[in-house]
């Protein structure tokens, strides 16, 4: 059995990823009508799995994040570029040997600035130092290539292994 990390209990840790960039534990009274409409874009979400269940709703997303901040093995971080919510970057399934990672900016005014890398890099950053996981692994579709290049800037590999979307593994190898 894998070694726990209690990840239930919090209101920090607050990352800052840039002067006007963090990343926070996302709360449900957070999820708006805009970040509805963003992960509901077809261009936003074509390598979601949240999508493959169709449209998202007010409701149902507050449930998930919801979900999320009581979950023992994950924690859902929003990105907030100037104070405002522009994306989520999650881990979940951590235990002290592996955590997995996923992360979507649904603000597509947010895309190609760097924001994916840095936020990867700040998660992995503090699941490895603050938390001691030993590895952090990612699933990225073969198509996502924007996100296979964030990963890479962010010191990840693709492995030989996939994961159980049929999603190409990717692991961190070391820093950017």
């Amino acid at each position: 059995m894998p070694a726990i990390i209690d990840l239930s209990e919090r209101a920090e840790p607050v990352l800052m990823i840039a002067p006007d960039v963090c990343l926070r534990p996302l709360a449900a009274s957070e999820v708006t009508t805009r970040y509805i409409d963003g992960i509901n874009d077809p261009q936003i979400n074509k390598f979601l799995v949240s999508a493959q269940s169709g449209p998202q709703t007010l409701d149902g997303v507050k449930e998930w994040v919801t979900a999320n901040w009581r979950a023992h093995d994950a924690i859902l971080f929003g990105i907030f570029c100037s104070r405002i919510h522009c994306g989520n970057i999650r881990a979940h399934d951590v235990t002290r040997h592996r955590a997995s990672i996923g992360i979507a900016i649904f603000d597509s005014k947010m895309h190609g600035k760097g924001i994916g890398r840095a936020a990867i890099s700040a998660l992995v950053r503090y699941l490895t130092e603050e938390l001691g996981v030993k590895s952090v692994v990612a699933g990225i579709d073969e198509d996502n290539v924007a996100s296979q290049r964030a990963f890479a800037n962010a010191g990840f590999e693709k492995l030989p292994e996939e994961d159980a979307r049929h999603c190409a593994l990717w692991g961190f190898v070391g820093r950017e």
